[in-house]
């Protein structure tokens, strides 16, 4: 099975031999690197990242799943270098690559794109989120597959907050507008994933927390039904 990947351009330094610069295991010691693994490839398998040959999220992440620890789309790991590799159903996948997570930043990692044998593309992008003390902020990334520009509107009963407008899906553009750029007041909101014909495609209630950030992260296709029906998949992530 072949796989295949994009990676978010200068984020990575290097790749270096196995065995160099690898650190001693204090799992439970010191600053640690903060993961959002997200599976967001059509038809793909329950998939896994794995570090140094260990799953990353508690439990494989079935298409539309994100990894959860404690409420928290982030997961806490050891940082600097370590191998990488994927679970895919029951295959482990690894080329024995490394890759530097730095300490006390924050990465998402998110599998898209059409599934080809259970396994999509996959890219990181290094987060650069800001925990207010008086507000949640917010994102949205477009996976939905197709053509369809998609936009998220946040409601209240005094305001109506613009996410994105019309942002394409991430392959036809390349990784844009994945800053935490909205900032939301604690209350009751709802959000409405809207199609570019102005068609409201989803709409739920959503309850942000002060101090804490979300990703509206669209997955689907355009013009599916059932499973595959474009929607938005929330994603609670605390420092």
């Amino acid at each position: 099975m072949s796989w295949r990947n994009t990676i978010l351009a200068g984020w990575i330094s290097c790749l270096v031999l196995a065995g160099c610069l690898k650190q001693e295991d204090k799992t439970g010691e010191g600053p640690k690197t903060n993961i959002l693994l997200v599976n967001a490839a059509l038809d793909a398998a329950e998939v896994n990242l794995l570090l140094d040959g260990e799953p990353l999220a508690p439990a494989d992440l079935a298409f539309g799943e994100a990894g959860q620890v404690n409420e928290n789309g982030y997961i806490k790991a050891r940082p600097g270098v370590q191998t990488i590799g994927w679970k895919i159903g029951g295959e482990i996948l690894t080329d024995d690559k490394f890759l530097i997570w730095d300490p006390n930043s924050y990465y998402t990692v998110l599998h898209f794109d059409t599934a080809v044998n259970g396994f999509g593309r996959w890219t990181i992008i290094e987060d650069n989120p800001v925990f207010s003390d008086t507000s949640a902020k917010v994102r949205f990334i477009n996976c939905v597959a197709g053509t369809d520009s998609l936009s998220l509107w946040l409601i209240n009963s005094e305001d109506t907050l613009q996410v994105a407008n019309r942002r394409a899906y991430l392959e036809a553009t390349g990784i844009t507008g994945t800053e935490f750029n909205v900032n939301v007041l604690p209350g009751n909101w709802r959000y409405e994933l809207i199609d570019k014909n102005q068609v409201v495609l989803e709409t739920a209630d959503f309850l942000p927390t002060r101090g804490e950030v979300y990703s509206f992260i669209g997955i689907g296709e355009t013009g599916s039904t059932g499973e595959k029906q474009p929607r938005a998949l929330v994603i609670r992530q605390k420092k």
